[in-house]
């Protein structure tokens, strides 16, 4: 009975998720679009705008992403809203082991890696996570100073997810 209960349920959100269309008198099936949240346009578009630039270090990144922040700003998503999700993919990234090790093994900054690596996107993340720093070698150079401070992360913190965290 209960799987009769989820089979019907699972059909209904394939259902929502393919819209049925009329086009000439054929019945076309469309896809709807995910709708992307606010933070992640935002490390979409600091990202690009990072990309195209001739000096990249913390403080241009930092910038690119005020600049991607003010339009949706006016739109209600702050840069607190921002910061306190940037924090929860920063400890994320700061709760692998793995990771960790490897940072100690290469003699890295694991939390100042972590906040350049936040920016990317979860493919690249897992990537790094668990095969490793090759994607990024190359830019790793670019990463020697974090993109926030871990005393400006941490006001946006209430959980204490950086707590144990140590920036040196």
């Amino acid at each position: 009975m209960e799987d009769n209960v989820l089979n019907s349920t699972n059909s209904v959100n394939i259902n929502r998720e393919n819209e049925k269309t009329t086009k000439g008198g054929q019945s076309v099936t469309t896809k709807r679009r995910k709708t992307k949240k606010d933070f992640d346009k935002v490390l979409e578009k600091a990202k690009r705008t990072y990309d195209s630039q001739m000096i990249k270090n913390a403080d241009t990144l930092r910038l690119s992403i005020q600049n991607a922040l003010a339009p949706l700003n006016e739109q209600g998503y702050s840069e607190s809203q921002f910061k306190s999700e940037y924090v929860k993919r920063v400890s994320t990234i700061l709760d692998s082991k793995l990771y960790c090790t490897r940072c100690k093994q290469m003699e890295l900054n694991s939390f100042t890696l972590a906040t350049h690596i936040a920016m990317l996107g979860v493919k690249k993340r897992r990537e790094i996570i668990e095969k490793g720093f090759g994607i990024i070698q190359k830019d790793i150079s670019e990463m020697s100073e974090p993109v926030y401070k871990l005393e400006e992360l941490k006001k946006y913190d209430p959980l204490g997810l950086l707590s144990d965290v140590n920036a040196e």
